[in-house]
């Protein structure tokens, strides 16, 4: 019985590593498992009793230090100090030490080397968030000269645009359909850490399930482009590089471009609805916000020149609305790289008081005089709870807004090419077309 509790408590010390949303849970299950190994010691009168309550003593009170403080060392010692007691009661204890278990332990003792290297993996985005994200980020789409093409369905369309010289990645491509048209801007996704304007890139479209040029991110904006809209997708840098709020002055300084050369680019930079996607929705979110509010603009240090009305509707596709919430999928995978990346962006190793954390928080922030506002996300694995909530708070302030919720659907879900997509862009467009036309 020792055993299977020991390796156990050796397994789920893991977890607090992956499971960022679910600390307190895992740790609940190791304190059970604990007081059962210190229960069954003290049952059996077994010297090694003393040892494990001094474990025990030594986890709960770096666990509290953790708690408390939000100091991520705590969190490591404590999980060091599970992992230990579980090897000493596997290896060192004296029921361990008996004659004839020599041999049974050397497959246990190869597990265990493979879970502490599983170990140290897992710590590396939790300790070093830049690390991690420098492995996982994406420079595609490496942007080169300007090039131009007409494509078979007409629509003209001129690629890598520069529109800064400040940062890196501050490029755009156009996709004109006709002069004087409506002028979608899109803003991608990623997490802050990957993701590019090249939305018909397979390496791109492999993140939604996508397999060719009309499958993905290009059949979403295709959509638009067919419906008589202009569109134009920008690209921003990336963290841990650089973090917030670089990709929102990276749109306003694109929005300031496309403003000053909307003549020979062929944009009506006066009938613009803006759409972001994921974390690119909360680039979108704030931008908006400032051209609908001075007060805002002026916080964030952000020009106010498409005001009065330019920014005609905002399209949020699941939305990372609250920055905070970046890590609560419910989907352990989303949120153990989500963790990372928000913490990176922000420059932070916790996201409790992080610094621009109230600022980009679009829900509380958002005034009377947002744009009337499409919110679209899917019901699992997703942010549809932070579109609810936002829908509620434009409700409240009187904001014209239309809230999609599909069930069974995932983020991201509008480029996947299923009914639901095709449902939602049809929705959308419609949205849209009573502002923008």
């Amino acid at each position: 019985m020792a055993t299977a509790l020991a390796i156990a408590l050796w397994l789920v010390s893991l977890l607090p590593f992956v499971l960022v949303q679910h600390q307190l849970a895992t740790a609940l299950v190791q304190a059970v498992l604990m007081v059962g190994l210190v229960v069954i010691a003290w049952r059996k009168q077994r010297p090694e009793r003393w040892e494990l309550l001094a474990f025990s003593l030594a986890w709960a009170i770096l666990y509290a230090v953790w708690l408390v403080s939000g100091q991520r060392l705590g969190l490591m010692c404590a999980q060091l100090v599970s992992a230990g007691m579980s090897i000493y009661v596997l290896f060192f204890a004296r029921g361990a030490r008996s004659p004839g278990r020599g041999k049974r332990q050397v497959p246990m003792i190869v597990a265990g080397v493979v879970i502490e290297l599983c170990a140290l993996l897992l710590m590396v985005p939790f300790f070093d968030a830049d690390a991690f994200t420098s492995m996982i980020r994406n420079d595609e789409g490496a942007d080169t000269a300007v090039a131009h093409e007409v494509q078979a369905d007409g629509v003209d369309v001129t690629y890598d645009v520069s529109y800064g010289q400040d940062f890196p990645s501050s490029y755009l491509d156009v996709y004109h359909v006709a002069d004087g048209a409506p002028t979608v801007v899109y803003v991608h996704g990623g997490d802050y850490c990957f993701g590019d304007k090249q939305f018909e890139k397979p390496a791109v479209l492999g993140a939604y399930g996508g397999t060719g040029s009309r499958d993905g991110y290009f059949a979403y904006l295709e959509a638009y482009l067919a419906a008589g809209y202009n569109v134009v997708s920008i690209n921003y840098a990336l963290t841990p590089e650089y973090r917030y709020p670089t990709p929102l002055i990276q749109l306003s300084e694109a929005m300031t471009y496309l403003g000053k050369n909307a003549q020979s680019l062929g944009l009506d930079m006066d009938d613009v609805t803006l759409i972001g996607s994921v974390t690119g929705a909360n680039i979108v979110g704030a931008y908006a916000l400032a051209q609908s509010d001075v007060s805002y603009a002026l916080w964030l240090g952000l020009p106010n020149d498409f005001a009065n009305g330019k920014i005609r509707a905002v399209v949020l596709n699941s939305g990372v609305l609250d920055n905070g919430g970046l890590s609560n999928t419910h989907n352990w995978v989303m949120d153990y790289i989500g963790d990372a990346c928000v913490r990176s962006y922000f420059n932070t190793a916790t996201m409790n008081g992080a610094e621009g954390l109230n600022q980009s928080n679009i829900i509380t922030q958002t005034r009377t005089s947002f744009p009337p506002t499409y919110l679209s996300d899917g019901s699992v694995k997703s942010f549809a709870d932070q579109a609810e909530l936002f829908s509620r708070r434009l409700d409240a302030l009187g904001v014209t807004n239309e809230l999609h919720i599909y069930e069974g659907q995932g983020n991201g879900f509008m480029f996947s090419g299923s009914d639901a997509a095709a449902q939602d862009i049809v929705s959308q467009i419609a949205f849209v077309d009573q502002f923008a036309k």
